[in-house]
């Protein structure tokens, strides 16, 4: 005699089932996203999920053979590039440019840039001991160059 031991879900449980599924499959990359990327990114994960979809597939694509793949690695050429004793990089973000757009606030002031690069690392700093944080640079998540200098912008 053969007895069912698994009972029968309602249509409830299928339900709530399908939404937890449906709702980690759509949020989880925008979580990880928001995640991986700076606080004050210009794009809204959670308000737009699908540009997390984007951004997973764009750091897929050009992570494996980028020069400035990690924090670490672009930390080295912030300090490389901008520590020159007055002027101290603190910190490097990811920044997702879906648009390849950016507002920054920069030694000279609010600034709105373009760029090629959808992926960069943001190098915030301050110069001396109690200057503002501000944007110093900006890195090129794939090839590590540096594609905006604020110490050799326009006044």
């Amino acid at each position: 005699m053969y007895c069912s031991i698994v009972k029968r879900h309602s249509w409830l449980f299928w339900a709530f089932l399908l939404v937890l599924v449906t709702g980690a499959v759509l949020y989880g990359p925008a979580e990880l996203a928001q995640h991986s990327t700076a606080a004050d990114e210009p794009v809204s994960f959670l308000s737009h999920p699908l540009e997390g979809w984007k951004f997973m597939l764009t750091a897929a694509r050009e992570r494996p053979g980028a020069v400035a793949g990690t924090p670490a690695e672009a930390r080295r050429i912030a300090l490389r590039t901008f520590d020159d004793g007055t002027l101290r990089p603190t910190r490097v973000d990811l920044l997702w440019l879906p648009d390849r757009r950016v507002r920054l606030r920069t030694l000279q002031g609010n600034r709105e840039l373009t760029t090629k690069s959808q992926l960069l690392w943001k190098v915030t700093g301050h110069r001396g001991q109690d200057g503002p944080n501000v944007t110093v640079g900006l890195i090129d998540l794939a090839t590590g160059r540096v594609i905006y200098d604020g110490r050799l912008a326009a006044e």
